[in-house]
């Protein structure tokens, strides 16, 4: 793109490292995040933009502007423009505390579940959805009071067609980040819209307690593993859960 270039670094990880997007003129644009990596390596990104060509328009998931190729230090490297959130991820928005009240854990619930309907009916299961990997957006930027919700980073995203397709059609290999796997991934390999429900589970008991779901039960990835794939247990505690948090973790976490 000549009209923009990478500016200061907004976060790095497994995929590459994503820039806050400026004007080469100072023309005013739109915020945009550039998600930079190696041509290479860019095998999750081109998976990330086909998703979100797909599902472009719909409630509850993060925007794509499209691609570009640059030439940079004698290597190439594939961009993807994506809306750029102001607020941060909701993991940030947990972290920085205080602990989210009820209210706010039922809004963003909900504008959780429609990124995942649609992705769903859309055929694509997430895989690797966590507090993270859900952006926090000011409302005044997407013209509403409250902030907004909406799921990114689909480098894992499993696309299989229509969700009454064959079981076999979604099992596929382990994937994802392990406290927010479910019981049949772990054990099975077995990976469907489930998984999702179950990690969206453990997120709301992230949002109500301010700690992973299955803090301080787990404190590594081995006891974790053996908790879900061979005890087939879930991380609830009735004990910290207000009303809507119980009834929605117990419904999610089965």
């Amino acid at each position: 793109m000549a009209s923009i270039l990478k500016g200061r670094v907004l976060g790095k990880g497994s995929y590459g490292t994503v820039y806050l997007a400026e004007s080469i003129d100072g023309t005013l644009i739109p915020p945009i995040a550039i998600k930079s990596c190696l041509l290479q390596k860019s095998v999750s990104l081109h998976l990330e933009e086909r998703s979100l060509i797909r599902l472009h328009g719909c409630p509850g998931i993060v925007q794509c502007f499209g691609s570009y190729l640059s030439f940079e230090n004698g290597a190439v490297f594939y961009n993807l423009l994506l809306e750029y959130a102001a607020r941060g991820s909701l993991w940030d928005l947990i972290q920085n505390g205080p602990t989210l009240c009820e209210r706010d854990v039922q809004r963003y619930t909900g504008m959780i579940l429609r990124g995942l309907t649609s992705m769903h009916l859309s055929g694509m299961v997430h895989c690797d959805l966590k507090p993270s990997n859900i952006l926090v957006f000011p409302g005044s930027q997407e013209g509403f009071k409250h902030d907004q919700l909406k799921i990114a980073d689909f480098g894992l995203v499993k696309e299989v067609g229509f969700l009454n397709e064959c079981e076999d059609h979604w099992k596929f290999r382990f994937r994802g980040t392990p406290n927010y796997m479910s019981p049949e991934s772990v054990a099975r390999g077995q990976i469907g819209p489930a998984l999702d429900v179950w990690s969206l589970g453990c997120i709301v008991v992230e949002m109500l307690t301010g700690k992973p779901a299955w803090w301080p039960r787990c404190q590594d990835i081995e006891t974790l593993m053996y908790r879900l794939a061979r005890l087939k247990e879930s991380p609830k505690d009735q004990r910290i859960y207000p009303r809507m948090g119980r009834t929605f973790s117990e419904s999610a976490l089965q």
